[in-house]
């Protein structure tokens, strides 16, 4: 390239590579500043998005404590995770709270009938010849389910005719709660006052 006297003297043949070389420079200024405010832009939202990742979860041992008219209580457990108490109590909102520790709520519900234990093979007899009792199988053989009241005997002997005391000393099936019912109403009247 061949300068001309006017381009020597006027410096001006310096000048094309000047400004490419200063858009060169600013543009990479530019970019990596922009890149740089994108990364900061990405590691804001990613720390926004874990700040707001849910609470941690409520793992509790839960206790549920099912009491039959017949005295009879079952209990269940099981573990549960829910987002917070709340949920907790919202989901056994048809239980009553009865014990609350950090990690474990105990529930109860009181149920209006016997249980499935009678049902199956409950019998009204006598423990120790005296006292009304509900069995899991015919009294001496079964579990005793609940104890009721002592009963006056010799006055039973007195007014029911002697098969209904052998019945009741032999053991009687009860599978409902009108039996259950039945039952306690007979032999109630002959309940010895403490």
């Amino acid at each position: 390239m061949r300068l001309t006297r006017w381009a020597f003297e006027s410096g001006r043949e310096g000048r094309p590579k000047r400004k490419r070389w200063l858009f060169l420079a600013v543009t990479t200024i530019l970019l990596a500043a922009g890149l740089g405010y994108g990364a900061g832009a990405l590691v804001v939202a990613i720390e926004g998005w874990v700040n707001k990742s849910p609470a941690p979860a409520l793992v509790a041992e839960v206790v549920l404590k099912r009491i039959y008219v017949d005295g009879y209580e079952e209990e269940t457990r099981e573990t549960v995770t829910l987002p917070s108490e709340e949920a907790l109590l919202e989901r056994y909102r048809d239980w009553t709270l009865v014990e609350k520790s950090p990690r474990r709520y105990v529930f109860e519900r009181h149920i209006k009938d016997i249980s499935p234990v009678t049902k199956a093979r409950g019998y009204f007899g006598l423990l120790d010849g005296s006292i009304l009792a509900i069995f899991g199988g015919p009294p001496g053989e079964g579990d005793v389910i609940h104890t009721f009241y002592p009963l006056d005997i010799k006055r039973m002997e007195s007014s029911l005719p002697p098969e209904e005391l052998a019945m009741l000393q032999r053991g009687i099936r009860v599978t409902n709660l009108a039996e259950y019912n039945s039952i306690l109403s007979t032999f109630g009247e002959f309940a010895l006052e403490e």
